[in-house]
């Protein structure tokens, strides 16, 4: 509620600038996007690189430079087009360019669909054709609840009705064209992963909404591009017509880029529109964060490593459940996120079952983490003290091995041991952050674990390295983030699990382990379980086999699995974000 009023408060202030003054300082929020070398600064240089490969550098610099700066003054301009007067803002509109196609597309009474980019200032443009058309607009909802629902109402003064981009939003909009009005979708943003087919947008493949051809072909609906080009103070509204006789997605995108070469740098660059990629190619936007946050990062990382080994087992147990408690108090993200999978993947517990667990198991999550400089950094006398036995070594015989890897109790215990007393590669997904991802890397190559990444080739390394008969290492309930995997039962709910591990089931049918390390009081006991499964060509079938039998493992230490990864963050279609 408060953060809620606050966000009304500041933008009340801002919106009493006139729009004028609301540009100048958005100019500025560019510039600073821009020298400050962020996340947008990063990922508008790399899809620039991607859709003008043959543009010389300082003209890519220069493009990159003026978009953040356009994409500033959006953001500005978004207040006033929210918080002024219906009226005031269609005066800022000073010119219509090519109005006739739209009533044309309407006098045919089978609807019109409006294709609106993320180009020039796109709130704007809602205050038009709401007015003139009744649009009814698709749009994604806001995280926070009451900052969504005040938006909502910020919105409906333009005169569009806006609906959610799920099915009930899809019915609304049907209904609409199929009385002969307008609807508005914004299709230059990816769909959810396993929607949509990829389409070329800049010589790239881009995952491409099927919403449009599917309104297309159910009402024979015409499509009409829309955006709002910012000229000064004032804007235009241009309309462009979109012959849809062939590939409807691919004819759209090829639309969408005709306008944009108009004027480039109104153009969003900062969204990571191919982030989606087919199955097994490289991923994209890995982008190394700016040089000073990795500085205080790595030196913060170290220094707490460092002083983590000065807590004995006994310490770090002692602090481990106030700082627990202290997450769940300022509803920090390992505890949001917790509380989420909890509660879905157990309703059967009661309310005062679920909160128990959440503290129990973020009391856990933090010992990891307090546990991880002194199992990275100790001697291998001072590593085998503090284990109480090894258990299921005659799984580990001489053979091809391949050793899945849960994040259930001390998992670098494992990785210290595996790379200690096997020739060990890992299937390895690459940490968020630069500084925490090169420290691991770091530790794995000291333990003597060679790492290949999510991709084609990644793969092949791990078939030569089991052919070798050597082990190899993947995480067994990683969500695959490429448009990969099936969803399959994990406690209950449907979680896209990756099909790399039936694809080696399959080719070289390995010994295949579960390796874990459970905490017992302060000290250790690492298990190598076999995974029991039929040998059958079912993807399907092989992985409800592995995930039943994780489920079995990590009941009986439920506490110390690690619940605040995003585990169900990829949704099948029609369900709604859960994080």
């Amino acid at each position: 509620m408060l953060k809620t009023k606050l966000f009304d408060f500041a933008l009340s202030l801002l919106a009493m600038l006139p729009l004028i003054w609301l540009q100048k300082i958005g100019h500025l929020l560019g510039l600073s996007f821009w020298y400050f070398k962020g996340r947008m600064a990063r990922v508008t240089m790399e899809n620039i690189e991607l859709c003008f490969p043959n543009m010389s550098p300082e003209d890519k610099i220069r493009l990159a430079r003026n978009s953040l700066v356009n994409t500033g003054k959006t953001t500005l301009e978004t207040i006033f087009m929210w918080k002024a007067s219906h009226r005031g803002c269609l005066g800022k509109i000073a010119a219509i360019e090519n109005e006739e196609i739209v009533s044309s597309a309407l006098a045919k009474g089978n609807g019109l669909v409006f294709i609106i980019p993320h180009l020039g200032n796109w709130e704007l443009i809602n205050h038009y054709l709401g007015s003139k058309y009744s649009l009814t607009h698709m749009s994604l909802p806001f995280r926070h609840p009451g900052i969504n629902e005040l938006i909502t109402q910020y919105r409906a003064r333009s005169g569009t009705n806006f609906v959610e981009a799920n099915q009930s939003g899809i019915k609304a909009q049907l209904q609409v064209l199929r009385s002969g009005g307008a609807v508005g979708t914004m299709p230059d943003q990816e769909p959810a992963v396993h929607t949509g087919s990829f389409s070329t947008f800049f010589g790239n493949d881009a995952l491409t909404s099927e919403l449009i051809s599917g309104y297309v072909n159910k009402t024979d609906a015409k499509t009409v591009l829309a955006y709002c080009q910012r000229n000064g103070e004032h804007f235009q509204v241009i309309f462009h017509e979109i012959d849809m006789t062939a590939d409807v997605s691919q004819s759209m995108n090829k639309a969408i880029e005709n306008v944009i070469l108009k004027v480039p740098e109104q153009y969003l660059w900062s969204y990571k529109r191919f982030r989606t990629r087919q199955a097994g190619e490289p991923e994209r936007y890995q982008l190394p964060q700016g040089a000073i946050r990795r500085a205080v990062e790595n030196i913060v990382n170290r220094l707490l490593l460092h002083l983590s080994r000065c807590f004995r087992s006994g310490a770090r147990a002692l602090i481990a459940s106030p700082i627990a408690r202290l997450m769940i108090l300022l509803n920090l993200k390992p505890a949001r996120v917790s509380g989420v999978n909890i509660a879905l993947c157990f309703p059967e517990k009661s309310d005062e079952q679920r909160k128990e667990l959440l503290h129990s198991s973020l009391t856990e999550f933090t010992k990891t983490g307090l546990e991880l400089g002194t199992i990275w950094n100790s001697s291998e006398g001072q590593l085998t003290n503090s284990q109480l036995s090894v258990e299921g070594l005659e799984h580990m015989s001489a053979g091809s091995t391949l050793v899945l890897t849960p994040p259930l109790g001390a998992r670098e215990m494992v990785f210290r041991y595996l790379g200690g007393h096997y020739h060990c590669t890992e299937y390895y997904h690459h940490a968020p952050s630069t500084t925490i991802d090169n420290l691991i890397r770091e530790q794995r190559t000291r333990m003597g674990i060679k790492l290949v990444e999510h991709d084609h080739n990644g793969v092949a390394t791990l078939r030569q390295e089991l052919t070798r008969g050597h082990v190899v290492t993947l995480c067994p309930d990683q969500q695959p983030r490429l448009r990969t995997g099936e969803f399959v039962p994990f406690f209950g709910v449907p979680a896209l699990t990756a099909t790399v591990l039936a694809e080696l089931l399959q080719s070289h049918k390995p010994q295949v382990v579960f390796g874990v390390s459970i905490r017992e009081g302060h000290r250790f006991r690492i298990h190598f379980h076999p995974l029991n499964y039929e040998n059958t060509n079912n993807v399907d079938t092989l992985l409800r086999q592995m995930t039943s039998q994780l489920e079995h493992i990590i009941t009986p230490h439920i506490e110390q699995y690690r619940w605040s990864d995003k585990r169900l963050n990829i949704r099948p279609v029609g369900q709604r974000k859960l994080y």
